[in-house]
């Protein structure tokens, strides 16, 4: 248990001090740079993971898809008039057009991976131009909120783009039950989580809220998602056929206004793992078998 609780207090301070950096909004961090950190957290969060499954609970002190290779596409944007240039050395923008797209803001939240929430939108390229990919800083209200990457974007397709933090919203998530049993020649573990909102603004907060379930390659054990008294998953076709498959749990809350402590929403749900006796779950750092 020693060992335990000096991992998952390593794994906080790691969390603590990645999600920290990530979210840093200067100059001095490149896009790459921020790639790297959203998945240092998402390695951090399935180690914990396999803490809960492991040795149950320790009480303790708590993105954009990969873009493919576009090396070899060639587009070609036409200026609408002629423009003039400074005689300098340095770089030079010049802007080719605006362009503007309907877009659905929602708010995304993610308790394994930060207990912020986030503005989100998707939008769509009505235009007839390609996007490439890219930096972006986005703006609400004339006001910035942060950098991100845009993925190439062909003509009336769809993508996601980041604005910010909304800082009226803190989410936690926290393992409160983990039995164990013996049937047969198998080993039954049941985790159960619970997914906490608070909203401290004025206004009713419209947001999907994601967890997931471990994934494995192997058959060897068998994960399933138990049914109780939880709302229903989002029935949204394109995650239904996407993210749901990839074990994204995702359900579409609202969160009215003042919705603080002991009145803040809360998600429970619970899944059981079933694999042989034998077996031994393990992937710690330092452990083996």
């Amino acid at each position: 248990m020693e060992q335990a609780q000096s991992l998952r207090d390593s794994y906080a301070f790691q969390k603590s001090n990645v999600e920290e950096r990530r979210q840093r909004a200067s100059d001095s961090v490149s896009l790459g740079s921020r790639g790297d950190f959203d998945r240092q957290l998402n390695d951090l969060a399935a180690n914990i993971w396999v803490l809960d499954a492991a040795v149950g609970k320790v009480e303790k002190a708590e993105e954009l898809s990969p873009t493919p290779d576009d090396a070899r596409l060639s587009v070609t944007y036409a200026v609408g008039e002629r423009t003039s240039l400074p005689s300098r050395t340095d770089r030079q923008q010049v802007q080719i057009a605006a362009i503007p797209m309907a877009a659905d803001f929602y708010k995304v939240v993610a308790p394994a991976l930060s207990a912020q929430v986030y503005d989100e939108a998707k939008i769509v390229n009505e235009s007839e131009v390609v996007l490439l990919p890219g930096p972006v800083s986005t703006y609400v209200g004339g006001r910035f909120v942060g950098y991100g990457a845009a993925p190439m974007v062909a003509s009336h397709e769809s993508f996601t783009l980041g604005f910010g933090i909304d800082a009226s919203l803190r989410c936690s998530r926290e393992m409160v039950a983990r039995t164990e049993d013996v049937q047969g020649g198998n080993r039954i573990v049941d985790l159960s989580y619970r997914l906490t909102i608070q909203n401290f603004g004025r206004e009713e907060a419209n947001i999907r809220l994601l967890d997931r379930m471990p994934m494995l390659s192997s058959g060897d054990i068998k994960i399933t998602l138990l049914d109780g008294e939880e709302r229903e998953l989002s029935d949204d076709t394109e995650y239904q056929r996407g993210d749901r498959a990839k074990g994204i749990l995702r359900w579409d809350v609202l969160v009215g206004p003042g919705s603080v402590g002991a009145a803040a929403f809360q998600e429970d749900y619970r899944f059981r793992l079933e694999y042989d006796r034998q077996m031994t779950i393990s992937g710690l750092p330092g452990q083996g078998g």
